[in-house]
């Protein structure tokens, strides 16, 4: 993983940790320390935000690798649909890289993910992973 990153560990031991050109150069405990968007050490630091495993549901669903975008997230749907305990309406719906004909799918509650994105708002950031 190389280039500059901020990531953010939210749940039960919250952290985060700053890589530079791919290599760790700080990581802390608690929210607390969280630097500030001015503090940036990068325009191109991308921000990225990691949620408790223990909410996320990972299926794997065939979808081959030779869909569109469109299509594959369309079919990545159609398959979370079949999958999901819960209505696919109340749910957020990642969509990992092809695996040859597979591909990751990984599921959690809107309302959890929606508190998860308000509380990195309250931090001053906007996660784009």
């Amino acid at each position: 993983m190389n280039g500059n990153f901020l990531i953010v560990f939210l749940g039960e031991e919250p952290g985060w940790m700053r890589l530079v050109d791919g290599r760790p150069v700080v990581r802390q405990s608690g929210l607390a320390s969280l630097p500030s968007p001015e503090d940036e050490v990068e325009d191109s630091e991308t921000c990225v935000l990691v949620v408790p495993g223990a909410d996320v549901a990972i299926h794997w669903a065939d979808i081959p690798d030779t869909l569109t975008g469109a299509q594959a997230r369309t079919a990545s749907r159609i398959a979370a649909d079949d999958i999901s305990a819960e209505p696919l309406d109340t749910q957020h719906l990642a969509i990992g890289g092809a695996q040859g004909e597979q591909r990751c799918l990984a599921l959690v509650s809107r309302t959890k993910m929606d508190a998860w994105l308000a509380d990195a708002a309250d931090h001053g950031l906007d996660p784009a992973i």
